[in-house]
């Protein structure tokens, strides 16, 4: 992400036009200048990677590189929605394999810790 972006996201985050039930007070938590987002409850960082990040990278990022982090994104709110079908779920595993396949592609070896292997699972 080039500074100019980061800086509109953080300033987006700083001034969010979702309602108080929705999230907390992330712009107590947001300082633009540093770049820096900290003090986040985990509902929070949820709200972040499956509503906000799919947004803001899809314009700043590579195609392939927005596709395979979005797609990422996608798989996490239909795993933590409310209601999960079960017939989903095989659809869900064949997918999140071929994103992690995907993100192998793009990112480098080192970025894949047990953890990121974990979701497959």
């Amino acid at each position: 992400m080039l500074s100019n972006e980061k800086e509109m996201f953080m300033e987006d985050l700083k001034a969010p036009k979702a309602s108080n039930e929705y999230f907390s007070n992330i712009s107590r938590c947001v300082q633009v200048e540093q770049h820096k987002i900290f003090g986040l409850k985990s509902y929070d960082y949820h709200l972040l990677m499956q509503e906000f990040l799919p947004i803001a990278i899809q314009s700043c990022l590579p195609d392939t590189m927005s596709f395979a982090i979005v797609d990422l994104c996608h798989f996490f709110k239909e795993l933590c929605g409310k209601v999960l079908n079960e017939n989903n779920l095989e659809h869900l595993e064949h997918r999140i394999a071929k994103t992690l396949g995907q993100l192998e592609k793009i990112f480098p070896q080192s970025f894949f810790i047990v953890m990121v292997h974990l979701v497959i699972h």
